[in-house]
């Protein structure tokens, strides 16, 4: 079946460059055991919202107690810590233990006995402080001094998945751009719902035709649902792609050019609200029961993690 174009305002298309024309555009990805390559599919292209200029970058520190004298002579052993690092990063968990035993095992000098007592003492300390919290506290306020934890910042990785949300206020000039309006609602609904496996749902599609099961009977006969769709989300400035990847330089290691914008990875759209409502009255065109304000909010969340290699390709 040939893929849908829904545009709002009707005068918008996706494809060519209208001067002043900014939009957004979101298109449908199908994917499935036999496919897992992305399928493009239906697309709503809308006028662009001041909140699509919006993303955010985190990334997630902690502090931990490092046990001074042991952080430093494990830090001390340069050859230990460096294969220690290899294992790691190749992932092999016989190696990681193979070489978290060398690190112990270089001790027989001084330095790393003293580190490994000092740990000892460090655990029975935290242990007694476990049973009995209120005499340790009492005895380290009268010597005046407490335990020395060494914290320090561990780096834990990206913060977690961007998210992205886009408010649409959609006010149809004619009932041609209402019933449109109508269909980019159900393009959104449609396609963030899974679907019930081993069922015939040929019939149900972004025209709004449905068959005669009712979704209670549908998933009352099915024990696994697939995953929804993933939508590709485009921000179009002046209605010129604003998708392109950025060229790099891999000498620097950086972009050879910055964008001023950014990319969007694909996403799933994780809650849609809509109200018909005009100023919290029911008004609706008058040869028909179209709405005469759509009011569509969207979340989105991406799919992948940031790092330096997206941020290098423009997102």
């Amino acid at each position: 079946m040939a893929s849908h174009l829904y545009t709002y305002p009707l005068d918008m298309t996706s494809t060519s460059a209208g001067i002043g024309n900014h939009r957004i555009t979101f298109q449908q990805l199908k994917t499935t055991a036999a496919n897992p390559t992305a399928v493009p599919g239906d697309m709503v292209a809308m006028y662009l919202p001041p909140d699509a200029l919006k993303t955010s970058y985190t990334q997630a520190y902690g502090d931990v107690d490092v046990g001074g004298v042991m952080a430093q002579s494990i830090m001390g052993s340069n050859a230990s810590s460096e294969n220690l690092g290899s294992a790691l990063e190749a992932g092999l968990v016989g190696n990681v233990g193979s070489a978290v035993s060398q690190l112990a095992n270089v001790g027989i000098s001084a330095p790393i006995k003293d580190a490994f007592m000092t740990a000892g003492a460090k655990e029975f300390i935290e242990k007694a402080g476990q049973s009995f919290g209120t005499a340790v506290q009492a005895l380290e306020r009268k010597v005046g001094k407490i335990k020395n934890h060494h914290k320090a910042i561990i780096y834990q990785g990206p913060g977690g998945f961007r998210s992205f949300s886009y408010s649409f206020v959609m006010m149809p000039r004619s009932k041609d751009e209402a019933e449109v309006v109508n269909k980019i609602v159900h393009f959104f609904k449609y396609y963030m719902h899974p679907e019930v496996t081993g069922q015939n749902n040929s019939s149900r599609g972004t025209n709004n035709t449905t068959s005669s099961a009712g979704p209670q009977g549908e998933t009352s006969t099915s024990l696994t649902l697939s995953y929804p769709d993933e939508f590709k989300i485009r921000i179009s400035p002046r209605g010129k792609d604003g998708d392109a990847e950025v060229g790099t330089n891999s000498s620097a290691g950086r972009a050879s050019q910055v964008k001023p914008l950014f990319r969007i990875d694909r996403c799933f759209l994780e809650s849609l609200n809509v109200d018909y409502s005009t100023s919290g009255q029911a008004v609706f065109f008058d040869d028909g029961s179209e709405p005469v304000t759509t009011t569509l909010q969207l979340s989105f969340k991406e799919t992948v993690l940031m790092t330096r290699e997206a941020i290098r390709q423009g997102f």
